[in-house]
């Protein structure tokens, strides 16, 4: 009983039942925000899940809330080399004088254009002063380099796609155009290699489709890239070998031994802990729990367990259920509904209704 106690004063921890891992992500991310304004340290805080699939709607409301983060043992969606392609796509659909992401995406996937065409058109674009995009578009044609040529009607055919259509679908035709998927299974070795790359392009989507819904934020591809793009607000440091002040993500599995004073367990539903192969497979759940125990007593001073009334599972929303080893300690902590009002005294909710209401007049205006 004494692993779930929290807090020097011996507080029970709090489980937050959210809508789904986007509002998860927003109201984790929110009190994170609003401890780092109290002056308490990120590198104190935690973020740990039993699995790294969970981690992309935390990256993005870290990113929008401009929360410096770093992923032990693991690697951020948008450092991916798949995911980076993609974006290199996006950056020179978006402003094509961007030489650093066209050099990278010019044969990627290889469409035979060598080093030495690239050396000629570079030089092309040094003798005429521009870009290299500006001198590709420029010569190609003349010097009928029919590869090159094919190329620039390939970014300008999507750039099209993102004046017609949603952004998320615009995207994925870019995966669809430059088939992606087929590098990937040229590319790569290894039946899981190449699903684990493919599944970075599948977040990459998710990530524009939830981008779509931000408020205030315009859904448009210089807003996504300016997103994507946005890099860490972190003080600088004189001596480079400091310890960041980031707020550290991690799996269960990879934070024994760590502690820190604010930690939040995510994802506690059936089918994530205990994990879907355990309970399909009949396997002893005994690991999952120690895992949970694992997890619960990596917090120093306080503890926040949440878990998603409904989550995308294979592409379609699925109903979830609390943990079992939730529900066989109800006792041992306090239930707040995060999807309402019931975690809020009478004068934080009308504070909260009141700002609704004005930043719908807002808006209207």
């Amino acid at each position: 009983k004494s692993m779930w106690t929290s807090g020097e004063k011996g507080e029970l921890p709090f489980l937050w039942v959210t809508g789904d891992a986007t509002h998860e992500a927003q109201i984790v991310c929110d009190k994170i925000d609003k401890l780092r304004n109290e002056g308490q340290s990120l590198k104190e805080m935690a973020i740990l899940y039993r699995s790294n699939t969970q981690t992309p709607p935390f990256e993005d409301q870290l990113r929008l809330n401009q929360i410096p983060y770093r992923i032990l043992g693991g690697q951020k969606l948008y450092e991916r080399k798949e995911v980076k392609d993609i974006i290199a796509y996006l950056s020179t659909i978006q402003n094509p004088f961007n030489d650093i992401a066209v050099r990278r995406i010019l044969n990627v996937p290889a469409r035979g254009i060598g080093a030495q065409t690239l050396k000629k058109y570079l030089s092309i674009s040094e003798q005429m002063n521009t870009n290299l995009y500006k001198a590709m578009n420029k010569e190609a044609y003349n010097q009928g380099d029919i590869k090159v040529s094919n190329f620039l009607e390939l970014i300008q055919g999507l750039k099209e796609n993102f004046k017609s259509l949603s952004l998320s679908e615009a995207v994925q035709k870019v995966i669809d155009a430059t088939q992606y998927e087929n590098y990937i299974e040229q590319f790569y070795e290894g039946t899981k290699q190449v699903e684990m790359r493919k599944n970075s392009l599948y977040l990459l989507l998710e990530s524009a489709k939830r981008f779509e819904t931000q408020k205030n934020i315009p859904p448009t591809l210089k807003n996504f890239l300016e997103f994507i793009l946005l890099v860490d607000n972190q003080d600088s440091k004189e001596d480079e070998k400091e310890e960041k002040n980031e707020i550290t993500l991690m799996t269960l599995h990879s934070s024994k031994g760590l502690e820190f004073d604010n930690v939040f367990l995510v994802g506690m539903e059936e089918e994530l802990l205990p994990h879907k192969k355990t309970i399909t497979q009949n396997e002893d759940i005994s690991e999952e729990r120690r895992l949970c125990y694992v997890g619960i007593t990596r917090a120093r001073k306080n503890l926040i367990m949440t878990y998603c009334k409904e989550r995308k599972l294979y592409n379609k929303n699925s109903k979830r259920s609390p943990s079992r080893f939730l529900i066989e300690h109800k006792e041992l902590y306090t239930e707040q509904d995060r999807t309402g009002f019931g975690h809020m005294t009478v004068e934080e909710a009308d504070a909260y209704k009141a700002q609704v209401f004005s930043d719908i007049l807002s808006a209207l205006d």
